[in-house]
């Protein structure tokens, strides 16, 4: 019986970690706009060889990598062969990287803490059910990438974390599997996103950089083995990665993007209203809205751990002396959220009424916080553009330390109220369930009426193969699946840093439109686009290609502008225009 009950606890817990998340196969899907971003890409993967690794639908001349993500792209490809639609594709690639990070958290707890299957499971979901993570469930990938960091730290552990001396702790014979291990995580952290790739990096340093100081007999074995696949594992990782995409690192950003998504201390005390259903119910959470503050919501609405922190700092206090990791983890967390702050402190740092811009200029923060060296100049730091992510570095130290509370106490009766505080936390993090699973159900039925409203009618009007051109061209995350879904091959793509790649390659008609304009000459670079053979036919579509995907289904936005070039393409009797409910398409007669 125990044995039973010890199965179905952690089956139970995932079940309802599912629900969190909306990855129920078949049944909802965890996103919409970032999934058929990114979906395109597993869809066009699919529709070449097996091992195909770029896009050849969009992006076109050259084949797209994709930015972050090939680690979750790729899988749901292989699922799109077996015949699943890319909507169950994408919520069955998610449920399996949410095991993933479920085992990872459970590995640490249970093997490396010596917890109980039953404490084990609580800490498993009170990681995935942090802000920090759940929420960024609809930026794909990088929502994957942040849930699999204690999976990645396991790995770490398993590494850093014993005796590599023959005699006494991990045999040498068992090197090679830790080698392949690490390897393997690195390789998989790398693929998927650059935030918990870099963050990965620094907690794994920061682990073996602590083992070399509180072990000093250890110090040989760390320095001639144990170090040495660390760098071959993150170096190898890093060149795998350059190598796809075709260049050493993207452009950073400037430092008032890194500042005005930095992370403002009332977004930590305070939590915004419609994500905890907990404290919303009690009536303490405040309203946040983006034309009031930098940066995008996901700032304020993944950035509150108050409680999360609080708790933390007691159980280091708690174990300081016991635990052999305790500083280290406070030393991880303390990092974390120093980086998370950005460049400049700010507090309630309100943006002007008239102040348009997200990006936040130095003099509206309280002071300097003097990580901005950090960000401007150090390889890997220069990437973290939205710094308030390094909250999920912050919140890996502060789960360790609530675990290692748990293990430092043997009184049942106090390990029961350590457990008991876990289950209220998860309670307070989570949003409404009920709303959140009717809302992912809609999510797939959204994408599936996009298969049936949108993507029929381009099959009928456009031929596979067909080089074809989306204009006004602008960030198109839609033609990423319209595109490979149709099979044709497209200038557009989706992703700012897929589409300045992509810009570099198009042709001298096509590079002359201007961004999400359009111009006193559009109608005769369609025409001399036509004529030059640089494509076959052009699309103008009546959507935002950037925000329907996000907000299906969405009204047309014909505009008198878009009307006027159909009238003027019309007049010149050298093209056929035929309109259709959500776009108009033109071939040379």
């Amino acid at each position: 019986m125990r044995r039973v009950t010890s199965l179905l606890i952690p089956i139970i817990a995932f079940i309802f970690i599912l629900a969190l998340y909306g990855a129920l196969p078949f049944v909802s899907l965890t996103t919409l706009g970032q999934a058929i971003w990114l979906i395109g890409f597993s869809q066009s993967f699919a529709n070449q060889g097996l091992f195909s690794l770029h896009a050849t639908n969009f992006g076109y001349p050259e084949p797209a990598a994709i930015s972050f993500g090939l680690a979750a792209a790729y899988p749901a490809s292989m699922l799109i062969r077996l015949g699943l639609h890319p909507a169950d594709a994408y919520s069955l690639m998610h449920a399996f990287w949410l095991l993933v990070s479920f085992l990872g958290a459970w590995k640490i707890a249970k093997s490396h803490f010596r917890l109980s299957s039953t404490n084990s499971t609580i800490t498993s979901v009170l990681w995935l059910s942090l802000p920090a993570v759940w929420i960024h469930t609809g930026y794909s990938a990088l929502g994957i990438a942040i849930g699999l960091i204690p999976f990645y730290f396991w790995t770490a552990l398993e590494l850093f974390g014993n005796n590599v001396n023959a005699k006494k702790g991990i045999k040498f014979y068992r090197l090679p599997g830790k080698f392949v291990l690490y390897m393997l995580a690195t390789v998989i952290s790398v693929f998927m996103d650059g935030y918990s790739f870099v963050m990965f990096a620094i907690a794994s340093t920061f682990l073996g950089i602590y083992q070399f100081f509180q072990v000093p007999k250890d110090r040989k074995a760390l320095i001639t083995i144990r170090f040495i696949i660390h760098c071959i594992c993150f170096g190898l990782a890093y060149i795998l990665y350059a190598i796809y995409i075709g260049k050493p690192q993207y452009e950073p950003a400037t430092l008032d993007f890194f500042r005005g998504w930095g992370m403002d201390l009332s977004f930590v005390v305070l939590p915004t209203r419609g994500i905890h259903w907990l404290w919303d119910t009690l009536g303490l959470s405040v309203t946040r809205i983006s034309s009031e503050q930098f940066g995008d919501s996901s700032i304020w609405r993944s950035t509150y751990s108050a409680p999360f922190i609080i708790f933390g700092l007691v159980a280091w206090w708690q174990t300081r002396r016991t635990s052999k990791f305790a500083n280290l983890f406070l030393i991880i967390a303390i990092f974390g959220f120093y980086m998370a702050l950005g460049p400049s402190l700010k507090v309630n740092s309100m943006r002007p009424a008239d102040f348009e811009s997200q990006l936040m200029p130095a003099e509206y923060a309280v002071l300097p916080t003097g990580n901005g060296w950090l960000s401007a100049n150090v390889p890997g730091f220069k990437s973290m553009r939205a710094a308030y992510r390094w909250i999920a570095l912050a919140n890996l130290g502060l789960w360790l330390l609530v675990i290692s509370l748990m293990a430092h106490h043997k009184n049942k009766l106090i390990k029961r109220l350590i457990s008991f505080l876990c289950v209220l936390l998860i309670a307070s993090n989570v949003p409404n369930l009920h709303q959140t699973l009717a809302l992912k159900y809609k999510l797939r039925q959204r994408f599936l009426d996009i298969e049936s409203s949108l993507i029929q009618d381009f099959k009928k009007d456009l031929k596979q193969d067909e080089i074809v051109a989306f204009l006004p061209f602008g960030n198109d995350f839609f033609v990423n699946y319209i595109a490979s879904r149709v099979n044709i091959i497209s200038y557009n793509i989706g992703g700012d840093k897929n589409l300045a790649e992509a810009r570099k390659h198009w042709p001298s008609t096509m590079s002359g439109f201007e961004f999400r304009a359009i111009d006193k000459d559009f109608t005769e670079r369609i025409i001399a686009l036509l004529r030059e053979g640089e494509a076959d036919v052009v699309v103008l579509p009546y959507l935002d290609l950037l925000w329907a995907p996000h907000n299906w289904p969405t009204e047309s936005e014909f505009n008198d502008e878009l009307k006027t070039v159909i009238n003027s393409l019309i007049a010149t009797g050298t093209v056929n225009v035929d309109e259709t409910t959500y776009y108009s398409t033109v071939r040379l007669k």
